[in-house]
């Protein structure tokens, strides 16, 4: 993780695992010499919690055998509800 100045506001860079990509986080702070040592712990402690990241990232995605069976059980109870009525 890095310390990354866009627009005169901090943000903290990070790598997305399952994106693969780097992502960016605002810190929600402008960019001047005593916000910069601030970023500098929040930065620290996220190192700590790495695993954070990776979950907040990984909400979004399903698996691609999860959503077939997913799919197929939706199929499957529409054609059964459409046969009954």
């Amino acid at each position: 993780m890095k310390l990354v100045v866009k627009n005169g506001y901090l943000y903290r860079s990070f790598w997305d695992k399952n994106l693969k990509y780097t992502r960016y986080q605002s810190l929600n702070l402008k960019d001047n010499q005593t916000n910069r040592r601030t970023a500098q712990k929040i930065i620290a402690n996220k190192k700590l919690s790495r695993a954070d990241d990776y979950f907040q990232a990984s909400i979004n995605f399903l698996k691609l055998s999860k959503a077939l069976q997913e799919f197929l059980e939706y199929k499957n109870f529409k054609t059964q509800n459409s046969a009954n009525i």
